[in-house]
C-alpha cells in the first residue's frame, strides 16, 4: 500500500538478528521476530526459565540436604530443616473454604477456611529394631519388635515396643508361600498418638519417643509388611524395599515367550513409615483470603484452635457444627484402620502374589491416595451431617443441631461434588 506521497506506509521491517551498535556488540544484539512468533517466543522462555529456576533450586537443596546430612539421632530442628531441603518442591500450601469446597452455602461473613497438613517419611529401623522369642503351641517363633515409643497396653517389661511381627527368614518365606493355600497379602498395621493444647492426649495408643513426638501435631506409624508376596524386579522404593533372594529360584512367566525372572522378597518384617499432621482453622476476609488464623495443632483440639479467635457466638456456633460434623472424624488412621492393606494403592498391580513393578516413590503415591480420600469423605460428610441418617433405625443415634446457627447449616448444605479437585491442602512427603 502506498500513502499519497508514494511512500510505501508499512515498510518491510528486518525479521533475524541483527547489533544495536548503540549498545555494543554484546548487549546491542537483537532478534526481531513476527508478532506471532513473538509471542511464542516469550511464551517458551518464560516456560524455560521457570523450569530451568526450579531445577537450579531443586540441585541446590540437594547439595544442602547432603551437606547437612549427619548419621546418627538428631534434634527436631534438624529433621525439620532437612525435611524442607527434600521437599522444597512438593510444600504446596491450601486452604479449604467451608463454602466453595465443602458446600457450607454461606455469605463471607459467616465463612471459614479449614487447612491439614501431613507430612510423612520412611523411618530408619537401624537402632530401633529388636528380636524376641515367643512359644506357640509349643515352638518358638521369632518376632521382630519396633521401638518407637511404648503402647499404652504394653507392660514395663516391653519397654518402648510399638509393634511386633513374627520374623521370618527369605527360605521360609518361600515355603510357606508353597505350602499355603491362601493368596500372599501385605499386612499394615498402625498406631497413633494425638496431641491436645501441646500435651499427649489420654486417648493415644502410643506414647512416641523424643525423636517422634511432635507437641503441636498428631503423629502416627505405619507398619508394611509384604509376608511373602513376591516382586520379580527388586524393589527399591524404602518403604517396599524387597531385594532379598533364593539362590536359584526363579518365577517362569508361561506365555510370555517363556520369561523367566528373578524373585525378590521383602527387606523389613514391617517397614515404618510416619507421618506429623496438623490441623488450622482461619476466618478469611470479603476477599476470601485469611484474615486471622489458628496456630497449628492437633485433630482433636480443632474446637479450642477456633476459641482463640476473635469471634461472636453466632460465628462460633456455625463453624463448631462443621468441625464437629465433618472435620474430625476423616482421618489417615481411620482410613487405614477401616482399609486395611486394601488402602494401597500398590495392591492395583499385584496378582496372585506377585507385586508388579513399583516406582521408587511408591510410599508417596500411598500417602497422597490416603489424603485425597480423607478430604474427599469430608464433603460426604458434610452432607450426611446435614440431611441424617437415610436408614430410620438409625436416626436415634444422631446428633440433630441445637441452634439456629447449626440449622442454618443445615439448611443451606450444598453438594459439592468438585471439591478435590479444586482445592490443594497440603501434603508434604520427606524421602
Amino acid at each position: 500500500m502506498s500513502s499519497v506521497l508514494g511512500v510505501d506506509s508499512q515498510p518491510r521491517i528486518f525479521l533475524g538478528v541483527w547489533i544495536n551498535w548503540s549498545k555494543g556488540n554484546v548487549l546491542g544484539s537483537t532478534l526481531t521476530v513476527t508478532q506471532t512468533n513473538g509471542a511464542l517466543l516469550v511464551a517458551f522462555v518464560a516456560l524455560f526459565i521457570t523450569f530451568a529456576g526450579t531445577r537450579l533450586w531443586r540441585i541446590s537443596c540437594f547439595f544442602l540436604h547432603r551437606g547437612y546430612s549427619a548419621s546418627g539421632p538428631q534434634d527436631g530442628i534438624y529433621h525439620q530443616r532437612q525435611a524442607v531441603l527434600k521437599n522444597s518442591d512438593n510444600a504446596t500450601a491450601g486452604l479449604i473454604s467451608c463454602h466453595f469446597d465443602m458446600g457450607f452455602n454461606a455469605p463471607s461473613e459467616k465463612r471459614f477456611l479449614y487447612r491439614r497438613t501431613t507430612l510423612c517419611a520412611p523411618l530408619v529401623t537401624e537402632g530401633y529394631k529388636g528380636f524376641r522369642n515367643f512359644s506357640e503351641s509349643g515352638a518358638k517363633s521369632s518376632y521382630a519388635q519396633y521401638s518407637y515409643g511404648a503402647t499404652l497396653s504394653s507392660s514395663d517389661t516391653q519397654g518402648n515396643v510399638t509393634y511386633i511381627y513374627p520374623q521370618l527368614s527369605v527360605t521360609d518365606m518361600f515355603g510357606k508361600n508353597k505350602s499355603r493355600t491362601n493368596i500372599p497379602e501385605y499386612t499394615l498395621g498402625y498406631s497413633y498418638a494425638n496431641v491436645i493444647n501441646g500435651s499427649l492426649a489420654h486417648n493415644r495408643a502410643f506414647t512416641p519417643i523424643d525423636q517422634l513426638y511432635r507437641s503441636d501435631a498428631d503423629v502416627s506409624v505405619f507398619f508394611l509388611s509384604s509376608n511373602q508376596v513376591i516382586s520379580p524386579v527388586a524393589i527399591e522404593d524404602p518403604w517396599y524395599s524387597a531385594h532379598q533372594e533364593i539362590p536359584g529360584f526363579h518365577l517362569n512367566f508361561t506365555g510370555w515367550h517363556n520369561l523367566t525372572l528373578g524373585g525378590y522378597f521383602g527387606d523389613e518384617p514391617a517397614a515404618v513409615l510416619g507421618c506429623a499432621k496438623q490441623y488450622q482453622i482461619c476466618y478469611p476476609d470479603k476477599g476470601g483470603k485469611p484474615s486471622q488464623c489458628s496456630r497449628f495443632g492437633g485433630k482433636q483440639e480443632l474446637y479450642w484452635l477456633l476459641t482463640s479467635l476473635t469471634q461472636n457466638e453466632e460465628q462460633l456456633n456455625r463453624t463448631r457444627w462443621s468441625i464437629m460434623s465433618a472435620l474430625t472424624g476423616n482421618e489417615l488412621d481411620g482410613f487405614v484402620q477401616t482399609l486395611g492393606a486394601a488402602s494401597l494403592t500398590s495392591r492395583y498391580s499385584l496378582v496372585s502374589g506377585i507385586q508388579g513393578p513399583l516406582p521408587d516413590n511408591q510410599w508417596q503415591v500411598d500417602v497422597e491416595h490416603w489424603h485425597a480420600a480423607t478430604m474427599v469423605a469430608i464433603q460426604g460428610s458434610a452432607v450426611d451431617a446435614a440431611s441424617g441418617p437415610s436408614n430410620p433405625d438409625m436416626r436415634k443415634f444422631w446428633a440433630a443441631p441445637s441452634n439456629d446457627q447449626e440449622r442454618s447449616v443445615c439448611n443451606n448444605q450444598t453438594d459439592s461434588s468438585a471439591f478435590y479437585e479444586g482445592s490443594t491442602p497440603e501434603i508434604r512427603i520427606r524421602g
